[in-house]
């Protein structure tokens, strides 16, 4: 399981009672249905720690029972699982001459999308114009967005945004959007935001070492080693153009995980992620990002 990002502080009771919950919230994304059992196995926590945890996930109504183990004495286990509907993710993907646009569940199913036209418009200003329309067409909240880009050099250093008389000026994106928003945000290139994908939901599940590649961006590669996504010193996605041979060796990786039919050797397996929209990808990364911060919304939801 990688690990996206991590605002937990180091030394603190809560920020390890939030490493904890994040834990257990990905074993469950990326695991499907558990039982407290199977929780304990997957994320290596104490008995204690995963029951008082899940427990306060229930209370927060983000996780849910649905049925139980047969038992051969005694009380069945309770089986625990997502709910899909207790919120929702953004997801947007800066693309050729658009922004695709979508919203999804808790488990990453899209649930509405569209397409918008940059045409002769700022960038910034169609992605507000699609973040309104995710807020929208939603069916419940939007708890963080995600946003997915081609090249984060620009978007890192800051960015003009004209609204209601305010102009803000070498303001990363990021930070442009939770204060326009007021919801958690993350931007990263969307190749990184489709191996995270990938190895919650697609083909690099339970792996700790691959590189991604794919037809939609060519000369980009997501690097994950032990378990980490490794960003160069802007934080995007290596530019890459010799052999993925050479790339996993460098790396000791275990597989690349590609849509590309123009290579072949032994390490390499199918993409379940593939194709040019990558909004439902950086919804994903948005949630993610949404589980390092859901031990303070929980303790704000209980106030």
């Amino acid at each position: 399981m990688i690990t996206v990002h991590s605002d937990e502080k180091n030394g603190s009771v809560n920020g390890l009672k939030a490493a904890n919950l994040r834990s257990i919230m990905c074993s469950l994304l990326c695991g499907g249905p558990q039982t407290k059992l199977d929780l304990l196995l997957s994320t290596g926590l104490s008995a204690s720690t995963v029951s008082d945890l899940t427990n306060r996930l229930v209370q927060g109504k983000i996780v849910d029972d649905c049925g139980s183990e047969q038992s051969s004495g005694g009380r069945r286990p309770v089986i625990y699982h997502i709910r899909p509907a207790a919120g929702y993710m953004a997801g947007f993907a800066l693309g050729e001459g658009r922004i695709d646009a979508v919203a999804a569940d808790l488990m990453g199913t899209p649930v509405c999308a569209c397409r918008f036209p940059l045409e002769k418009r700022a960038a910034l200003d169609v992605l507000c114009a699609a973040v309104d329309w995710a807020l929208a067409a939603a069916p419940g909240p939007v708890m963080a967005i995600g946003v997915g880009v081609r090249g984060l050099s620009r978007w890192e250093t800051g960015v003009v945004l004209e609204d209601h008389g305010c102009n803000w000026r070498n303001v990363p994106l990021k930070e442009v959007l939770e204060r326009r928003y007021g919801v958690p945000a993350c931007v990263d290139h969307r190749v990184n935001a489709r191996a995270v994908a990938e190895a919650y939901l697609g083909a690099a599940k339970n792996m700790r070492d691959f590189v991604c590649q794919y037809r939609d961006a060519p000369e980009k590669a997501a690097l994950v080693s032990n378990g980490m996504l490794i960003r160069g010193h802007r934080g995007g996605a290596g530019k890459y153009h010799g052999k993925a041979e050479h790339l996993l060796a460098l790396l000791d990786a275990e597989t690349l995980v590609t849509d590309r039919q123009d290579l072949a050797f032994s390490r390499m397996i199918p993409a379940r992620r593939t194709g040019p929209d990558f909004a439902p990808d950086c919804a994903v990364m948005a949630e993610i990002h949404w589980f390092d911060l859901l031990y303070d919304y929980l303790r704000e939801g209980a106030k």
